[in-house]
């Protein structure tokens, strides 16, 4: 062989395994779960969400419609406005919990101080 093609041919090998550690790296962390978008994005389906005093957040778990449990956690300090899906708004206190279908929920902190909501797909 001509040492160009030699030197090329070699690159070209160590260009494969390169990109199959790549590849094997990537499936093991997708296996693990650690490839998945953070945030409100890619949620999994359950999750909470921590609110200051007066703060909204909307929450989508995807785009497929689901069975929604939103539950105001018991140790919070005041009342939550849960919307699921641009239906109705119900008001939870501390402890209560609202389902409904839906890809998403609006949730608002309707006290002076902090809350927080859990939810999950039942």
């Amino acid at each position: 062989m001509v040492p160009d093609k030699m030197r090329l041919k070699q690159a070209e090998g160590r260009l494969i395994k390169a990109w199959s550690g790549v590849a094997m790296l990537f499936v093991a962390l997708s296996a693990a779960g650690c490839a998945t978008p953070s945030g409100t994005q890619g949620a999994p389906g359950f999750g909470n969400v921590s609110l200051t005093s007066w703060q909204m957040r909307d929450v989508s778990i995807g785009p497929r419609y689901r069975n929604l449990r939103v539950c105001n956690d018991s140790a919070s300090n005041g009342p939550v406005v849960v919307t699921i899906r641009y239906g109705w708004s119900r008001t939870l206190n501390p402890g209560a919990c609202l389902k409904d279908r839906g890809n998403s929920f609006l949730v608002e902190n309707q006290g002076g101080s902090s809350v927080r909501v859990t939810y999950g797909v039942y």
